[in-house]
């Protein structure tokens, strides 16, 4: 199959999308809700408000519960949206099937799309998140119907670092910097890569975006963008994960990956950010900052998640010479949603005849 071109979105336009052919998706785990000032307690009480919030405005919202949750964050959940009559109704959850972080975003579309057949774009999130202030889910839909298949959400990662606050977001120092970095690092690669005619610094680190959920025509070739959250990732070539914490089909598959696929798909330009005011609890802040279990979860994210976009990068580039893409990627769509991957190092493989620097310590 010849590649397929670049798309400008004036050739290409989208119809616009409303709030009412939007699902919201995401999962939640809170083993320790009933823990006072617990990790789980704090957010699954954020995580309740929030679908009340959303379902007292008539959205939608697919939620898929990790196995382990504390029965009584269901108990909660359910009386509050009891309380709300019909539009409680617009809630919907399943208990998670197989495991990782990665699944349960796949879960959560399948689950959707069951519900919700006619649904046309996804508000990925994390629950806890409150985005009904400040219109936060209007700006992802008037991002998203200027022809856009793909938005963030831009906490301000670019704003200065003052003190223990990133911009008013909030965020923990040792999630800032790493997540700066990051976003920093893999715009690098895509762009040293050929995928993109700039680096976007986009704030791509937030799990928080809005994806088209329809045929989109590219060429002759017509994809779903929702159907890149389902696919899965192999390697093929006895590469071991063993000292990554964070594999590659199972922390960022769902999330991440989809964003250097889309730009060699030829749709840089239809991929952008939407300025939400996101504010990180403080309670969640107080517990995070400082801890040395977050600080280190943070470092293996800073170190992983990059490697992690490497290697996809690096595919990408090796399927374009054997003449494979995209014909590899949409093979997999069609079949299972796994992707056969190899593993490529940064001290040893160069996107550009010049080896990419290793990750900085904090």
């Amino acid at each position: 199959m010849s590649e397929i071109p670049n798309v400008s979105p004036e050739s290409k336009e989208m119809e616009p999308i409303t709030l009412e052919q939007t699902c919201v998706i995401g999962s939640v785990f809170y083993k320790d809700y009933q823990v006072e000032n617990s990790e789980g307690s704090v957010r699954g009480h954020e995580a309740i408000d929030s679908l009340m919030k959303i379902a007292e405005k008539g959205y939608k919202a697919a939620v898929i519960i990790g196995e382990g949750t504390d029965q009584k964050f269901l108990d909660d959940l359910k009386k509050r949206l009891s309380g709300l009559g019909d539009k409680g109704e617009n809630i919907v959850w399943h208990i998670q099937e197989k495991p990782g972080y990665s699944e349960a975003r796949r879960e959560s579309v399948i689950l959707a799309w069951s519900k919700y057949p006619e649904t046309k774009a996804f508000i990925m999130q994390e629950i806890e998140k409150d985005l009904t202030k400040d219109q936060g889910y209007e700006k992802f839909l008037d991002a998203l119907s200027d022809n856009k298949i793909l938005v963030m959400m831009n906490r301000g990662i670019d704003a200065p670092y003052n003190g223990n606050y990133f911009s008013d977001a909030n965020i923990p120092k040792e999630q800032f910097w790493g997540e700066r970095h990051q976003n920093i690092e893999m715009a690098g690669q895509e762009n040293a890569a050929g995928l993109t005619k700039k680096e976007h610094d986009w704030d791509r680190l937030s799990d928080t975006r809005a994806i088209r959920n329809e045929e989109i025509e590219i060429g002759n070739t017509k994809i779903n963008p929702a159907d890149l959250i389902l696919l899965k990732y192999q390697y093929v070539d006895g590469y071991n994960e063993g000292d990554r914490k964070n594999k590659i089909d199972a922390y960022s598959a769902a999330v991440y990956n989809m964003v250097p696929i889309l730009e060699a798909l030829g749709f840089e330009d239809q991929m952008a950010e939407a300025p939400i005011k996101y504010a990180h609890s403080e309670k969640q802040r107080e517990q995070e900052e400082g801890n040395p279990v977050f600080r280190a979860k943070r470092l293996g994210h800073k170190v992983d998640l990059p490697a992690i976009n490497f290697d996809i990068v690096a595919n990408i580039v090796e399927w374009k010479k054997e003449g494979k893409w995209p014909s590899i990627l949409l093979e997999a769509i069609k079949g299972d949603h796994t992707l056969n991957i190899k593993h490529f190092n940064e001290d040893d493989y160069s996107l550009t005849g010049t080896i990419l620097r290793k990750n900085p310590a904090f």
